[in-house]
């Protein structure tokens, strides 16, 4: 309950903004399926959480090292958006 209580910014409207974080949640659920090693969003692996270092806690993501996919993962993820977005359909034929 207190994860739908912290996705509510604006008190007049709860329901919007509950429904707006979760299909946010679920659109990055349903892409992560597609990408191998992704974790869904709010489920952390236990690999992960054994190697969380506590001396970065503070500190600016900045100091992170960047990364960038390689362009053929990105064309693959984009195609499979593409072909399962029911507006795109028609243009596809």
């Amino acid at each position: 309950m207190k994860v739908i209580k912290n996705s509510v910014r604006n008190r007049y409207r709860p329901e919007g903004c509950i429904a707006e974080s979760y299909l946010i949640e679920e659109a990055i659920e349903f892409c992560s399926d597609f990408l191998s090693g992704v974790d869904p969003v709010g489920l952390g692996t236990r690999k992960s959480q054994d190697h969380l270092d506590t001396s970065n806690i503070g500190r600016p993501l900045s100091m992170g090292v960047p990364f960038k996919p390689e362009q053929e993962l990105l064309r693959q993820a984009h195609r499979y958006v593409l072909e399962n977005t029911i507006d795109v359909q028609p243009y596809m034929e």
